[in-house]
């Protein structure tokens, strides 16, 4: 649920936002029980971080050691570390990546500046959605021809 409007302020901060999502939700399950309707309803957490949305023990790993060196400076070794983190979210993550949060996490979390969790995040996010496997590839391409 994403368009909950004020009718009598201009704006809710994210307190009064969670308070009438959760409220909604309540609602809506009370609802559904009483019509005997099966449903599910989910809230996610209030606030999320990269533990939230780097997951698994591969993926996590292989983000710690991108992390661990020096992530910001483009080296070639650098890159590598990041392609092998990709790869293994598409390989296997179990739920969907959240490149959104993921692109702002790396600024709020890290204190990356903005382009930098862009570079980042684009080399996620490869035109034709071809993702982790794009990066693979360009990575086994880097390797052949070096």
């Amino acid at each position: 649920m994403t368009n909950i409007v004020p009718l009598v302020q201009y704006e809710l901060d994210v307190d009064q936002y969670n308070a009438v999502a959760s409220a909604f939700a309540r609602m809506l399950r009370s609802q559904a029980r009483a019509e005997k309707r099966d449903l599910r309803v989910t809230l996610t957490k209030d606030t999320i971080g990269l533990d939230d949305v780097v997951t698994g023990k591969h993926p996590t790993r292989f983000f710690r050691q991108f992390l661990g060196a020096h992530p910001l400076s483009g080296h070639p070794s650098d890159v590598d570390r990041l392609h092998k983190f990709i790869c293994s979210v598409s390989r296997f993550s179990k739920k969907a990546f959240k490149l959104d949060a993921f692109q702002v996490l790396l600024v709020e979390e890290l204190n990356w500046p903005a382009e930098k969790a862009q570079w980042c995040r684009s080399r996620r996010d490869r035109p034709g959605g071809a993702g982790g496997l794009q990066a693979l590839l360009s990575l086994l391409a880097d390797r052949s021809s070096a």
